[in-house]
């Protein structure tokens, strides 16, 4: 639910990304014997007598073998390894260890995100990014992992924890459909192409706020820029706490902004810089309130990796 003091007339649009088997084998003599035979003699009668020796050599092995299974100091060997499906397992496991990570398995599926905009201002709103279950589970990750304190006086005071997983991000971006949604946008000849790698997760509980404030982009060494954000809100301000308003104040309407409720898995895009609307999120006056936040990557058209449109 988002709310506006002045009554702004909201315009909701449809959507717009040791042994091997070769190493058991009966073993003979005769057979040496049999191929240096033919390579210097056409002799048939001789020829038939090697075959008669290499019989009989053969079935001595074979007697010898069956007097060995009695022995028991003898290894019974299983002429069917099953070492090598073994290592096949453990190589599916170990690229499923290099494709996943526990937080981008939570996403399970595909979504097609239908927006919301807004006249008054520069914001998109993406309701049920997420659902109540995977916020949860992204919570309940942000609490075992731990928070840290960020306090400034009367600006800033809130719980924060950092979530430094690119799988994760990618699932955000591929599987909750924000690069489906992205696909088609330029913003000063770059094109969108991901999140970006760190993730914050922020904490409000009681007496916690974050002053009025804007979006800095990130820029990264692989040349790869920021120029949205992306606010998650992960559990909603009915349930679990009072406060804790997202505010958005237009400089052509500053005693009137635009409220946002929180609510679970609501998602909020926006620009970042210079064009990032002045923004705060007011004190939360009981409860605890979680907050997802990420930067969504920009990149040159020729260094995209070719991406745009694939979806799971």
């Amino acid at each position: 639910m988002w709310k506006d003091t002045a009554r702004v007339n909201l315009v909701h649009t449809d959507a717009y990304s040791h042994l091997s088997p070769a190493d058991v084998r009966p073993k003979s003599t005769g057979m040496s014997q049999l191929q240096s035979f033919q390579n210097n003699s056409a002799d048939r009668s001789t020829l038939q007598q090697v075959q008669a020796f290499i019989t009989q050599s053969l079935q001595e092995d074979q007697d010898l073998d069956t007097s060995q299974k009695n022995a028991k100091d003898v290894i019974k060997i299983d002429m069917e390894i099953k070492l090598p499906p073994k290592e096949k397992k453990k190589k599916k496991v170990v690229e499923k260890q290099m494709s996943s990570s526990l937080l981008s398995d939570i996403f399970a599926n595909q979504k097609f995100p239908e927006p919301r905009y807004f006249q008054n201002v520069d914001c998109v709103g993406l309701p049920m990014l997420f659902t109540p279950r995977e916020c949860k589970l992204i919570i309940d990750f942000s609490e075992a992992q731990g928070f840290s304190m960020q306090q400034r006086h009367r600006v800033l005071n809130l719980l924060w924890c950092d979530i430094v997983d690119p799988f994760f991000a990618e699932s955000i971006w591929q599987v909750c459909g924000l690069g489906w949604f992205l696909r088609t946008i330029k913003i000063d000849g770059m094109i969108p192409c991901g999140i970006n790698d760190v993730i914050r997760i922020q904490k409000y509980v009681q007496g916690s706020l974050f002053g009025r404030h804007v979006d800095q982009p990130v820029r990264r060494e692989d040349g790869k820029v920021s120029k949205y954000s992306l606010r998650v809100f992960l559990n909603d301000v009915v349930d679990d706490f009072e406060g804790g308003l997202s505010v958005f104040h237009m400089p052509f309407r500053q005693e009137q902004p635009v409220i946002f409720e929180p609510q679970a898995g609501l998602g909020l895009l926006y620009p970042q810089g210079e064009l990032c609307t002045v923004q705060e999120e007011t004190e939360v006056l009981f409860g605890c309130k979680y907050v997802l936040r990420a930067d969504v990557l920009f990149c040159k058209p020729e260094d995209f990796e070719g991406r745009r449109g694939e979806f799971r």
